[in-house]
């Protein structure tokens, strides 16, 4: 989890709900849902750290 990075702010709770989402994918036992649902989350993370990178390397 990123938690602090940059901002120092928490985000345990959204990260918990990002994942609770995956979760209930699989829960569907459908292979596409989960497919969607991991590639979304990635993407997201993705251009979550990039973010998170260029902000430390403005410091």
């Amino acid at each position: 989890m990123r938690q602090t990075v940059g901002s120092g702010t928490p985000d345990g709770q959204y990260a918990v709900e990002k994942h609770r989402k995956i979760v209930e994918a699989f829960e569907t036992g459908d292979e596409a849902t989960v497919v969607e649902a991991m590639r979304f989350h990635l993407e997201n993370v993705l251009r979550r750290s990039t973010h998170d990178v260029e902000a430390i390397v403005e410091e």
